[in-house]
């Protein structure tokens, strides 16, 4: 699902977004305990194939279910092992029926969560039956009413397969074998395996070598990550490669990196190292002028892809087939893919403001003046009192304008570009 949280950071355009998440692969999460196995989830039909009309959010898909003669909205999240829920107060939570499980999130914390089994969800015109969902109430507070919670790479190891288009805002979903295959011909595909039965992990050829990494589609905004640890125990391992990697690290330095999990927000220093690539290769499709931040707890392939292109997820071939908008096999990401400006949540005791920026040197915002730890007071003349005020803005705009309050009281007031 997620991950690197909010990585507010959202590298993904030169301002930046915060939270709007970034969601966190649900799971990247490890369950130790009792879980309802997949096989336990039954379909309503066969030989089926139905079409919904979905939200996209910069790739991400969100999908309208009926769960308890209720609209609800789940995110399609391949990064997630099974699926999740972010709230704690529904009718259909029976403790006396909820399994026990020793879970650790992206942040490494270990505690009891409970799993629940939904109520038959209906999607579309198919009902499913005995899906398990995992309480991530931690993530509530950042979601923003984004979505309730999400479905997982399980439902593909049962055997459905999707298009998620992303161009049309629909989704497709089919247990017939070969449905896609006339749109899948001479289409750039990148095929998957499973890990840990529901967890598809591709390949990525970069400009160095080869990165196994999940394909995530629940990492809003993200594009490319790869963990400075993943790095550095890749460079062990490769030490000829060094010079290859230096030669396209643009940036090192320190960052305020932030992630969110089941037991909510983590934050913390690390080192960053900013990578340009001239192409990487996600299969048969091309990524073109691509920037990678290392400053991040995992790797992943994200929901930004989908921007650009529409998916299908073949169960039957476990490949990936992606359908760009423009019908190329190239996606050109450039500044898309990298920002000067993010934003992390403040401490709850601090009076000054919600948000905090956290600035790239050299970048557009550094060079107009605003520094991290800057304290965010307006957004587009919207005064920025809680985190869901940022994340509710338009942002159709080229542009959106900024005040900022550093922490000895002086004003900033700045114009930065939106190039995602």
């Amino acid at each position: 699902m997620f991950y690197c949280l909010i990585y507010v950071v959202m590298y993904k355009m030169k301002w930046a977004f915060i939270l709007s998440v970034f969601l966190f692969s649900a799971t990247s999460v490890v369950a130790q305990g009792v879980f309802r196995s997949s096989s336990s989830i039954r379909f309503s039909k066969r030989d089926f194939a139905d079409t919904v009309k979905v939200k996209v959010i910069d790739g991400a898909v969100i999908v309208p279910v009926e769960i308890a003669g209720s609209v609800r909205n789940l995110l399609f999240d391949t990064g997630a092992q099974s699926g999740f829920w972010i709230r704690l107060d529904e009718e259909w939570m029976n403790l006396a029926e909820a399994d026990s499980l020793n879970v650790m999130d992206i942040n490494e914390n270990r505690k009891k969560r409970a799993s629940y089994v939904l109520p038959p969800v209906k999607l579309g015109g198919l009902v499913i039956e005995n899906y398990s969902v995992v309480a991530a109430d931690g993530m509530r507070n950042y979601l923003c009413d984004m979505f309730d919670g999400a479905m997982g790479f399980d439902l593909v190891g049962r055997g459905l397969s999707f298009k998620l288009d992303t161009k049309d805002s629909l989704l497709i979903v089919t247990d017939i074998k070969g449905f896609f295959a006339a749109e899948e011909q001479g289409r750039p595909y990148v095929k998957y395996k499973l890990v840990n039965k529901s967890r598809p992990v591709i390949d990525v050829e970069m400009p160095f070598g080869t990165l196994s990494t999940i394909f995530d589609t629940g990492a809003m905004r993200t594009w490319v990550q790869m963990s400075q640890r993943m790095l550095d125990n890749w460079l062990y391992k490769h030490p000829k490669k060094r010079e290859e990697v230096d030669a396209l690290t643009v940036q090192m330095d320190s960052t305020i990196n932030t992630n969110i999990g089941m037991f909510g927000l983590k934050k913390d220093t690390m080192v960053e190292r900013v990578l340009r690539f001239p192409s990487l290769s996600v299969g048969g499709l091309l990524l073109d002028d691509l920037y990678l931040s290392t400053a991040c707890n995992g790797s992943r392939v994200g929901a930004a892809v989908l921007s650009r292109a529409s998916l299908i997820i073949d169960a039957q071939k476990k490949r990936f087939v992606f359908l760009p908008h423009d019908g190329s096999s190239v996606i050109t990401v450039g500044n898309d893919g990298l920002g000067s400006i993010s934003f992390v949540p403040t401490e709850p005791n601090d009076t000054l403001g919600v948000l905090k920026a956290v600035v790239r040197k050299g970048g557009a915002a550094y060079l107009k003046g605003v520094r991290t730890g800057d304290y965010l007071l307006e957004a587009d003349g919207t005064p920025i009192t809680d985190i869901c005020t940022y994340v509710h803005l338009d942002r159709r705009n080229h542009e959106m304008s900024f005040k900022f309050r550093s922490p000895d009281g002086s004003l900033k007031h700045v114009v930065l570009e939106r190039t995602f």
